[in-house]
């Protein structure tokens, strides 16, 4: 509600395994599901948007190398992961606790915070709404 109040308005895209099952902590809020099935919906709607929110991988990879999308990174170290442990991001020379890639704009946040909902306002307060995309 914080959120809408500062005339945001989240869009969720589900996980693509989980698309058409309903999660009834979005009521009331708008659930993209095509994007799940169409990456050039997805880029569109990450590159459109004034700031997305991903979970540690998956998604977020296309937008961490993309310049024209705003976002922060929760839960970046997810332990007994495949793709996101403390020691994977230490082997690719990311130290723990940068707040970006060194590729990344200044306006592409690692939080390496918990996704609760505290953590994740925190951060979309704290954002950079008003710095410039590259184009």
């Amino acid at each position: 509600e914080l959120i809408k109040a500062k005339d945001f308005m989240p869009v969720f895209v589900p996980d693509t395994d989980v698309c058409f099952e309903r999660d009834r902590r979005l009521d009331g809020f708008i659930v993209f599901r095509e994007p799940c099935w169409n990456l050039g919906l997805r880029m569109a709607l990450y590159e459109d948007a004034s700031l997305n929110f991903f979970v540690s991988n998956g998604p977020a990879g296309i937008a961490q190398l993309n310049k024209r999308v705003r976002y922060v990174c929760m839960k970046t170290i997810v332990p007994n992961s495949l793709h996101a442990t403390e020691e994977l991001f230490k082997d690719r020379g990311v130290k723990i606790g940068q707040r970006k890639y060194d590729f990344a704009e200044e306006y592409q946040i690692l939080s390496w915070s918990e996704d609760s909902a505290e953590n994740i306002l925190d951060e979309f307060n704290r954002f950079p709404v008003s710095s410039p995309v590259v184009s």
